[in-house]
């Protein structure tokens, strides 16, 4: 719970902020035109309408990093991984709650260029996927630099196995 809560922090911060893509000298992030080649690892919604973490987030790892988060280790993650988090507005319809538009997208890029962050470039979108300015040492990195010993990754793979009938 404690890793799902400075998740959430840290995303709180960058969406309030915003965050200026800090991607070494590379040219402009950009979101990828859609998730092929990226493995769904993680979702979870905050349902407070008074919270600044209010909605559905799902989060995304591309192949370059998935054995890695899958196996936890050995860090650090592979030069290119890629971390992709999608969050959306809450809808209400009566006792259901369901995705409503997008509120932001944030990245995680995995570029040893990037010193200054623990080796990760942070961006995040606005649902059209345009930039959203931020000062990253701040506004993400500050939140993600106690995981040193996890690359500075919160997420984790649950690890669930099914019975077999």
């Amino acid at each position: 719970m404690k890793n799902v809560c400075l998740l959430l922090g840290t995303i709180t911060l960058c969406f309030i902020h915003g965050w200026a893509p800090a991607w070494a000298d590379s040219s402009e992030p950009q979101l990828p035109k859609d998730l092929t080649g990226y493995r769904h690892i993680h979702s979870l919604v905050i349902n407070d309408k008074e919270s600044p973490l209010f909605g559905f987030h799902h989060f995304y790892i591309n192949e370059t990093g998935w054995e890695t988060f899958k196996n936890q280790g050995p860090f650090p993650y592979p030069e290119g991984t890629i971390f992709l988090g999608a969050v959306y507005k809450v809808e209400q319809d009566g006792e259901l709650y369901n995705e409503g538009s997008g509120a932001v997208y944030t990245m995680m890029k995995k570029d040893p260029a990037a010193a200054e962050t623990g080796g990760w470039l942070f961006a995040s979108f606005t649902p059209d996927g345009k930039p959203v300015e931020q000062d990253v040492k701040t506004g993400c990195f500050s939140c993600h630099q106690p995981l040193k010993d996890r690359d500075h990754v919160f997420s984790s793979p649950l690890n669930l196995s099914l019975p077999l009938p």
